[in-house]
């Protein structure tokens, strides 16, 4: 039987052609699809959450002999998989859920003595890790229960976000050495919660999810603007909520209610979602979703030049994991690891893509492996050297999918 790793914190984590990929991917990169395999000690399961710019760290948290409830893990090539530990004082539990663009910093949640004084649930304390200093608490931000969540690093290291309780509820959090945790406050006029979810590479750029007049809404904040609201796609019941950002913070990927999609996608309901891709030039444009299924898809990853997005969908073989780019479309990931790269999967279900690196070179996630149980997987992908296309091209192209998606959507429909 399949377990949730983590289940506690995990309420809260939030073919590539080869003519799109980065030119600037190593030339003696090699193609290979992988499991991770997990920490020893305890029911075999792990999932990763986040890879490093070049693709050569991932992290993510697995079950271990510390603890039933999972540990964090960090894995490259030459290691394996290494726990990471937890912070000290709490019953044993931590997972990973972003790293720095060179690796060297982790960032999630744990159990620790201050937290686990808390009556909130989860009880749970950001950290932030390296191999010089361990797992380091981050705290909380003063005027409510204790209850910390690092969710994001910026690839420079230097900033991290998350969530925590304030004195107003859940709100979002920009860390840094020299601040400590500092609130950023919520979208206008709704009820206050807000939740931090991914930064820029410099740390000024940060995405997430909050409440406005209109509900669920995503948002991206920077020092002169403060936290401002995305939007959501047309037609459906209001919902939208960020995922990822570019790393220069112009190109930011997540989930919407649309015309297309059905339910109010609201937290637990996947299923009534279209993936988006923002821009301040286009605003939300929905990716639509991919063919031979109900409608869905759900963006969880972007590369750094915002070209390549990775998610969810539902297509014929049920829900599955999708690579989208500007040339193609979406289209499953599947099918580009298997007929275009020829790599082996057999025995291998349920995946689901996580993330992207920056450098368009490697995909992370989870799925099922050939022995049934939940393993996290990487899988690296072919480079080239051809020239991506002027940022402006992917504007005026997400331009005209937003236009041709409720018309491609009813087309499929029809065909059923």
């Amino acid at each position: 039987m399949t377990k949730t790793i983590f289940p506690t914190l995990i309420y809260f984590t939030v073919g590539i052609p080869l003519w799109v990929l980065n030119s600037q991917t190593p030339a003696t990169a090699t193609v290979f699809f992988q499991g991770l395999g997990d920490l020893p000690g305890s029911i075999f399961s792990s999932d990763s959450s986040a890879v490093s710019a070049d693709g050569s760290v991932v992290v993510g948290a697995s079950f271990s002999g510390n603890g039933l409830e999972g540990e964090a893990f960090r894995w490259t090539k030459e290691t394996g998989i290494v726990g990471l530990g937890d912070l000290p004082g709490g019953p044993f539990v931590s997972a990973a859920f972003d790293v720095s663009g060179d690796g060297s910093i982790v960032v999630g949640a744990s159990f620790s003595a201050a937290s686990s004084s808390s009556t909130v649930i989860p009880p749970t304390e950001a950290f932030r890790w390296t191999a010089e200093t361990g797992i380091v608490g981050l705290g909380d931000l003063p005027g409510g229960g204790f209850s910390s969540f690092a969710s994001g690093i910026s690839s420079d290291g230097s900033v991290i976000v998350g969530n925590s309780n304030g004195p107003s509820g859940t709100e979002a959090f920009r860390w840094t050495a020299e601040t400590g945790l500092v609130g950023l406050g919520d979208l206008p006029e709704g009820g206050f919660s807000s939740q931090a979810v991914r930064a820029s590479a410099d740390g000024s750029v940060i995405v997430g999810g909050g409440i406005s007049d209109s509900g669920i809404e995503g948002f991206r904040w920077t020092a002169e603007t403060g936290v401002v609201g995305l939007g959501d796609l047309p037609g459906g019941a209001f919902f939208s909520r960020a995922a990822d950002v570019s790393a220069d913070g112009s190109v930011i990927v997540g989930r919407s209610a649309s015309a297309n999609s059905r339910g109010s996608g609201q937290i637990g309901n996947f299923s009534g979602t279209e993936a988006f891709v923002w821009t301040e030039e286009t605003g939300i444009v929905g990716l639509s979703d991919l063919p031979g299924g109900a409608f869905f898809s759900r963006a969880f990853g972007v590369s750094g030049d915002g070209s390549i997005v990775v998610g969810q969908s539902e297509g014929f073989r049920g829900q599955e994991p999708f690579i989208w780019d500007r040339v193609n479309g979406m289209r499953p990931l599947l099918d580009l690891l298997t007929n275009d790269l020829g790599l082996d999967l057999t025995g291998w279900t349920n995946l689901v893509a996580q993330d992207i690196s920056d450098d368009n070179s490697t995909v992370i996630g989870f799925g099922i492996n050939p022995d049934g149980n939940t393993e996290g997987w990487i899988a690296r992908l072919t480079p080239a050297s051809v020239t991506v296309p002027e940022r402006s091209s992917v504007f005026s192209q997400l331009a005209v999918i937003g236009v041709i998606s409720v018309a491609s959507a009813l087309k499929r429909k029809l065909k059923r």
